[in-house]
């Protein structure tokens, strides 16, 4: 039953609603909801003390649903109709009618110049009207991707400080290693809950088989490598909920081929001053999606004996020139490109995962420099230190994912996309 439009419910006896007439008994709690919008809106509890009720019996009202105007691209904040700000972690049953919602884009992203708007800019208003709509549908906005955002720490380069750190899309995985998060590759932030990384640090190449999702960490924003390290800046570390690898992927048997894992994180990463995405283009199915010769890049890892994040610069090999001139040592499969660094600025195993990117200048709608996702690094030659041999690194192309591990990472991202 209902009082006032209010439904009470008993704590005890399995939620029964109670009406006129019942008695609530001493010290015993009431649960109070309101159906509006055909939503029900909790308002509470009550406890009976004395006789009566410890607070005011709430009503009804009339409010616009929070949920309307969130998503993870986008930040409101709430105004009255006079323009007064009010907190919107404080409006505890809803956005009061006639209520001014600004929306704005959140941090790494943008507004889809595909919408027309009002205004040509991040911000979109939003009227919460008398029957409890808005006047408007909030519009998501787009990931900003490929755009470091603010350069928070120094990449250090056999101990001389370099270029700051420029690769908010970049994660450390760690991997639950007797008894201790042990660093194993890196990964790329494609959306808040897609990262992709090498299919090879998730595989037990014994047992030809993935490893337990349970056993790894994803972290973004980190600029030392050991796990527990104290840094500047906040770090986010999630669990993954799934990877997915290609079901061609044998690991060493088939030399790496397909050496590609999507992997769904638990919750979202929350973009900021050194977390967003990176760009990535999709495959065309025609020539455009080789890697060829001559392609400068950047690729990002651990100083080995800094352990402070580093990028280094490379240029790309082909894969028939690499197979040509024997660049890495070993027989490559056809998904494969090289990656070459004239200094001797050796990439060491444990980047595997990360990502090769490069910078593109785009014209339109404005210009500006943009990084893509051009491979994933497989493997390194072996050698003492298990740094790469002159430098070379073999990379798998991100254009030649297979069809079977492809649509699994369409339809991730395209599910985490509906979010914004």
């Amino acid at each position: 039953m209902e009082l006032n439009g209010v439904t009470v419910r008993r704590h005890i006896t399995g939620n029964k609603t109670i009406g006129p007439g019942d008695v609530v008994d001493e010290f015993e709690i009431v649960h109070l909801e309101c159906k509006t919008n055909n939503r029900m809106q909790s308002l509470g509890s009550l406890l009976c003390l004395d006789g009566q009720f410890v607070d005011e019996f709430p009503k009804c009202r009339v409010v616009c649903d929070p949920q309307l105007v969130t998503g993870l691209s986008t930040i409101y904040n709430v105004f009255t109709p006079s323009g007064h700000f009010v907190e919107p972690s404080l409006l505890r049953y809803g956005i009061p009618v006639g209520s001014i919602v600004e929306i704005n884009c959140a941090s790494g992203f943008k507004r889809d110049t595909r919408w027309q708007t009002e205004i040509l800019s991040n911000r979109q208003n939003l009227t919460c009207l008398p029957n409890g709509t808005f006047d408007k549908v909030r519009e998501p906005c787009v990931q900003d991707c490929g755009h470091p955002l603010v350069n928070l720490f120094p990449l250090t380069k056999g101990g001389i400080q370099t270029d700051p750190n420029k690769v908010p899309w970049h994660v450390s995985i760690y991997q639950y290693v007797n008894k201790q998060w042990t660093f194993i590759c890196g990964g790329s932030i494609i959306t808040p809950r897609i990262v992709l990384s090498a299919a090879h640090c998730f595989w037990d190449n014994r047992s030809r088989r993935l490893i337990s999702h349970t056993q790894y960490k994803f972290v973004a924003g980190k600029y030392r490598r050991e796990f527990s390290a104290p840094q500047l800046g906040e770090i986010q570390i999630k669990d993954a909920q799934q990877i997915t690898v290609s079901e061609k992927f044998e690991g060493l048997r088939t030399r790496n081929f397909a050496d590609i894992a999507v992997i769904k994180l638990d919750s979202p990463f929350i973009y900021g001053e050194n977390v967003s995405s990176i760009c990535i283009k999709p495959a065309s199915g025609t020539i455009s999606d080789v890697v060829p010769s001559n392609i400068s890049g950047v690729v990002t890892g651990y100083n080995e004996i800094h352990n402070n994040l580093e990028q280094v610069t490379m240029r790309s090999e082909g894969y028939h020139e690499c197979i040509v001139h024997d660049l890495i040592g070993q027989t490559l499969s056809e998904d494969k490109f090289c990656l070459y660094n004239g200094h001797n600025d050796g990439i060491c195993r444990g980047d595997s995962g990360g990502g090769f990117v490069q910078q593109v200048r785009i014209p339109f709608p404005k210009e500006e420099d943009i990084f893509f996702l051009l491979g994933i690094i497989s493997f390194t030659p072996g050698t003492e230190n298990e740094c790469a041999r002159e430098g070379y690194v073999a990379v798998t192309n991100v254009k030649y994912m297979r069809p079977d591990l492809y649509a699994t990472f369409k339809k991730e991202t395209d599910e985490d996309r509906r979010l914004f």
